[in-house]
C-alpha cells in the first residue's frame, strides 16, 4: 500500500553517494545562490564537516519558508577527480524516488482518461508482455504498489543506452515470470516499474521520457529534472562506489524506477 507522507522536512537536500578517500587538504568549495541565514549556521557547518571528512562528496541544499527560498547552496564536489565544485544547478541521481515520478505520471494519465489503475496490463501491452499464464490478472495498480507478483531485479546496468529499452522488453517477454498470485503480497520490484513505464508509453503515445516530460515536468515547472541523464555527465554529479572509485556506467536500465536526476 502506498501511504501519503505525514511530515515534510524543512530542508531538501541531495547528495552524491558513497564513501570517498581523504581529500581534506583541498578547501571545500561552496556556491550559494542564497546564503544561509544565521539560524542555519550550525547546519551549514555540519555539512562542510561532512564533506571535509570525506564522508559525503557534496550536498545541494534548499530551504523554503512559505513561498520564499531563504537558503540555496551547494557544498562540496560534483566531481572530485576533476575538482569540479557542485552548484545549486548540479543534477543528482535520486534513485528510487524516480518511482514516485513514474507513479505520478500514471495518475496524471488516469486523470486525462488515457488509462485506469484498474486496467489489466494486457489491455495496454497485449497477452505476451510476460511469459506467465497469469499475465492477464496483473493490474496497473498492482504494478504501482508492488503487489503484481513480479520479482525484483537489482543492479542491472548498461553502457549502451540505445539498447537499454529493447533489452528491458526482451527480459520481460522471454524470461519474466510471477512469483506470487497478483494482488496477494508485497514484493518490492524495479522490474514492475519497467512494465508500468511501457504502459505509460502506450497510453501516452510516446517515449517514457517524452510522456513524463509533457504530462508532469512541464506543467509544474520542473525544468531541471530528467530521466535521461547519466552519472558524471554534463551538469550531473559523479557517483562513487564503496571503495571511493568513480562510477562510470552510463544509465541504469530502469529510468522509470531508479535513474531520475
Amino acid at each position: 500500500m502506498i501511504r501519503p507522507l505525514t511530515r515534510v522536512a524543512p530542508i531538501v537536500a541531495a547528495a552524491t553517494l558513497f564513501v570517498l578517500p581523504a581529500f581534506a587538504q583541498i578547501p571545500v568549495p561552496s556556491n550559494a545562490a542564497v546564503k544561509a541565514p544565521s539560524e542555519y549556521a550550525k547546519v551549514s557547518e555540519g555539512l562542510f564537516e561532512q564533506v571535509t571528512d570525506s564522508k559525503i562528496p557534496s550536498f545541494s541544499v534548499a530551504v523554503i519558508r512559505g513561498r520564499e527560498i531563504i537558503w540555496e547552496e551547494a557544498i562540496g564536489w560534483a566531481d572530485r577527480e576533476k575538482k569540479l565544485g557542485a552548484t545549486p544547478n548540479t543534477l543528482y541521481g535520486v534513485a528510487s524516488v524516480s518511482k514516485s515520478i513514474t507513479a505520478s505520471t500514471a495518475l496524471a494519465l488516469q486523470a486525462q482518461g488515457k488509462l485506469k489503475l484498474s486496467d489489466s496490463v494486457t489491455r495496454h501491452l497485449g497477452k505476451t508482455w510476460i511469459n506467465d499464464p497469469s499475465a492477464g490478472k496483473v493490474l496497473v495498480s498492482q504494478l504501482l504498489d508492488h503487489t503484481s507478483g513480479i520479482p525484483h531485479l537489482f543492479q542491472y546496468q548498461f553502457q549502451d543506452l540505445d539498447r537499454a529499452g529493447s533489452v528491458r522488453n526482451e527480459l520481460m517477454r522471454d524470461h519474466g515470470f510471477l512469483t506470487a498470485e497478483p494482488g496477494s503480497r508485497f514484493t518490492y520490484t524495479n522490474l514492475g516499474y519497467d512494465v508500468i513505464a511501457k504502459v505509460i508509453e502506450k497510453a501516452g503515445r510516446g517515449s517514457f521520457q517524452d510522456v513524463v516530460s509533457r504530462t508532469l515536468f512541464k506543467p509544474i515547472g520542473m525544468s531541471q529534472t530528467t530521466l535521461n541523464a547519466w552519472v558524471g555527465g554534463d551538469g550531473a554529479a559523479r557517483g562513487y562506489d564503496g571503495d571511493g572509485k568513480p562510477l562510470n556506467f552510463a544509465l541504469r536500465l530502469e529510468p522509470d524506477g531508479g535513474a531520475g536526476f
